[in-house]
């Protein structure tokens, strides 16, 4: 099981937990929203949520490269920063990479995988449990002020911006696919489907 997180203070921010098969599709189990809490608060919560869910360790935890520190020199000498959040969230056994740093790459990559597979079955997939993606994906619209953006709650939708970014193109996946063995329901159901993924009448 991976996370990716999208950590903000006033501003609401997610963490979320995800599957991914070896096929390389990613099925959500669960999100966690939070607002005015410090990182020592948000990580407890994360690992108590971890081992609620039956996971000893997350193997990776994605974030957005603004929660890492910038090392910025002037006349040759280190400026002195804050602990960024990353590294307050390693402090607390949970270390993170960067992930996502090209926002219009990272909502293509959403869009890759909220289409469906050649097989038909879907990319993405969300639990129940992930009330918080399921409440604010649908309401996203495009940004007026650019349309490769996306406009609305997005706390939720740049951690999985954040988590997608961190997985291969569904068309790569596309590409490595095996063929389905002849007279499987797989087999049967590439046969019957154009290949935009709609079916053939």
């Amino acid at each position: 099981m991976i996370g990716s997180c999208w950590f903000a203070y006033n501003a609401p921010g997610c963490f979320l937990w995800a599957d991914v098969e070896s096929s390389g599709r990613v099925h959500v189990v669960a999100d966690y929203k939070f607002q005015h809490l410090p990182v020592e608060a948000v990580a407890t919560e994360i690992h108590t949520r971890t081992l609620h869910l039956e996971v000893s360790r997350l193997q990776a935890i994605y974030a957005a490269p603004s929660m890492f520190p910038k090392r910025q020199t002037e006349h040759g000498y280190r400026t002195l920063e804050p602990e960024a959040p990353s590294e307050s969230f390693a402090r607390f056994g949970l270390p993170m990479y960067p992930a996502g740093s090209i926002e219009t790459h990272g909502w293509q990559r959403v869009h890759d995988y909220l289409r469906l597979a050649p097989d038909g079955m879907p990319w993405l997939t969300f639990a129940p449990e992930c009330r918080a993606l399921l409440r604010t994906l649908p309401t996203l619209t495009q940004a007026k002020r650019d349309p490769d953006e996306a406009d609305g709650e997005l706390f939720a939708a740049h951690a999985l911006r954040i988590l997608l970014s961190a997985r291969p193109s569904t068309f790569a996946l596309d590409a490595r696919r095996q063929k389905p063995a002849f007279g499987t329901i797989a087999w049967l159901r590439a046969r019957d489907r154009k290949p935009d993924g709609v079916l053939a009448r």
